[in-house]
């Protein structure tokens, strides 16, 4: 049974008009998936960057600096928006398949600089399929590669804006899972939640 609009649950009640239909629960076998997977690293580079100085640093490459719009996102207060700059796209093998990735920069006054790759996975996966390309991304060596080779030369473009350069020995690493549409087999989109 499908809600209004071709929208399938997971599972529960839903209201249509007065009225309230069950929905068959949807399993995760029947679950497709698109979506990414996020690598981010964060050095702490210098003891101040001048944004300003940094974003003309990048000419026709395009930096731009926004504050969150997310409605969770609310509550912060970012009263100087880092900078964010796409830097590279490239090709990576994961689990077998070559992915997209987007790498791009966000560069912050207090003189951290985070690199982000996105990395593409495969439309339609299952949702196992989806997790495995989670597991592999996540261990995936080239994406290392891709931070070593991407640092140096942001770095380096960066010197003009910088104040009391030093790159820290430590750095904070993180993943994130982005699923983008849930769709049943049939290809019917489905509500993560009723």
């Amino acid at each position: 049974m499908s809600r209004a609009g071709g929208t399938t649950p997971l599972s529960g009640e839903v209201r249509i008009g007065d009225g309230a239909a069950v929905v068959p629960h949807v399993s995760a076998d029947d679950l497709r998936v698109d979506g990414s997977a996020v690598s981010y690293r964060l050095w702490d580079a210098a003891y101040a960057i001048d944004l300003d100085r940094a974003a003309a640093l990048f000419g026709p490459r395009g930096a731009a600096r926004a504050v969150p719009v997310r409605g969770e996102a609310q509550a912060l207060q970012i009263r100087n928006p880092p900078l964010h700059v796409e830097v590279a796209r490239d090709r990576v093998r994961v689990d077998g398949t070559e992915c997209e990735v987007l790498t791009s920069a966000r560069i912050f006054d207090f003189g951290v600089v985070g690199l982000q790759l996105q990395v593409s996975a495969p439309p339609g996966l299952t949702w196992a399929a989806f997790s495995r390309f989670g597991a592999a991304v996540d261990a995936s060596p080239e994406l290392g590669a891709i931070f070593d080779r991407e640092l140096g030369p942001l770095l380096h473009q960066l010197a003009p804006a910088v104040e009391r350069p030093g790159l820290a020995p430590v750095t904070e690493s993180y993943i994130l899972y982005r699923v983008t549409r849930l769709a049943d087999r049939a290809g019917n989109p489905v509500l993560p939640d009723v």
